[in-house]
């Protein structure tokens, strides 16, 4: 099968849309978890109370990804563990709430919009 020009810009703007997708979700949750972790004024129980929620809201994460669900509810699960840990949670919810409004209002539709294009692309160049 010969793929056009076409179809491989589709498939990397796809690529590139979907991984920007998953920084702007989890790459603040993981700066701030590393700060929390890091906090002098966090307690031995603050970081269990961190650590158990992140496993949850990873195991929720995999059930979401196979069963191809949002990733919203973990975010704020672990948001909760972060304003237990945190003394200063309003700079870190304000650039959550920024980075997935970005990513759910920008950059989710235009992935969407280049995953559908590509399939029909890979379509054409198969009858041709």
């Amino acid at each position: 099968m010969n793929r056009s020009e076409r179809t491989k810009h589709l498939t990397v703007a796809a690529w590139f849309f979907s991984i920007l997708s998953l920084i702007l979700t989890w790459g603040p949750l993981i700066i701030y978890t590393a700060m929390a972790y890091q906090s002098a004024t966090a307690t031995v129980a603050d970081k269990v109370t961190l650590t158990s929620l992140l496993s949850v809201g990873v195991i929720m994460s995999i059930v979401c990804l196979i069963n191809k669900y949002t990733l919203r509810c973990r975010t704020w699960l672990v948001l909760i563990g972060l304003w237990l840990c945190l003394d200063k949670v309003l700079g870190c919810i304000l650039v959550i709430a920024i980075t997935q409004c970005v990513d759910e209002i920008i950059v989710q539709p235009i992935a969407k919009s280049y995953r559908t294009k590509l399939t029909i692309n890979k379509e054409i160049d198969k009858r041709a």
